[in-house]
């Protein structure tokens, strides 16, 4: 019973410490419970846009745009871009190129990639080598022969796009490398995921993209 008392009288006497232990317990536990589901809302609302190839290998292989965020996007502007070792150019690639000029295929909706992207949807926007091919044509480089792997190293695919309320343009871009050992139609991806451009600095830099290339 003495022993009893004794433990009542030390929590007794320690309850206004205790009390604060518990108080801050359950404020970091809500702490990091609120943290976890923050976390996975900016995570959800995040958005994802991937750039890969199918239907084909090499430069017949198409190139598809996906768009994998929770909320629909507009696509403003696909952008490709030519590498050298030592230059670069870029060109717009958002308007369809028909193969048929004549045929007026090319016109309203079947004629631009432009436009809203609904959450998981894709988009095909023609095989790497007509993209290639279009963007040789808008450089200042002699005309050759020699097919794009013994002139260029990198091959790049930048999309922008509108997400969201969000004044500022999100994209994502995909680089693929020529191997011009391999063959003449040897084109493959760099990395394995795409980029994504999220970044506030890496963001405005595409919306500069965005107005030079209206």
């Amino acid at each position: 019973r003495d022993r009893k008392t004794i433990m009542l009288n030390r929590v007794d006497a320690n309850s206004a410490s205790l009390n604060v232990f518990i108080n801050v317990a359950m404020l970091l536990v809500w702490f990091v419970y609120l943290h976890l589901l923050l976390t996975a809302y900016l995570r959800q609302r995040k958005p994802k846009i991937l750039i890969n190839r199918g239907a084909g290998i090499g430069m017949n292989a198409h190139c598809l745009i996906s768009n994998m965020s929770q909320e629909p996007i507009y696509v403003q502007s696909i952008l490709a871009v030519l590498k050298t070792e030592d230059r670069s150019w870029m060109m717009a690639v958002t308007d369809v190129e028909s193969l048929d000029q004549e045929t007026g295929d090319a016109t309203g909706k079947a004629g631009t990639n432009q436009g809203p992207l609904s959450q998981g949807h894709y988009m095909d926007i023609g095989t790497l080598g007509n993209l290639v091919e279009r963007t040789r044509r808008a450089t200042d480089l002699p005309d050759t022969d020699d097919p794009p792997a013994k002139v260029f190293k990198q091959f790049e695919i930048v999309v922008v796009a509108a997400h969201g309320p969000d004044n500022l343009a999100i994209g994502a871009k995909r680089s693929f490398r020529f191997h011009p050992e391999a063959g003449s139609d040897d084109i493959v991806p760099e990395t394995v995921e795409t980029k994504q451009i999220s970044s506030p600095w890496e963001r405005r830099k595409i919306h500069r993209l965005l107005h030079e290339h209206l």
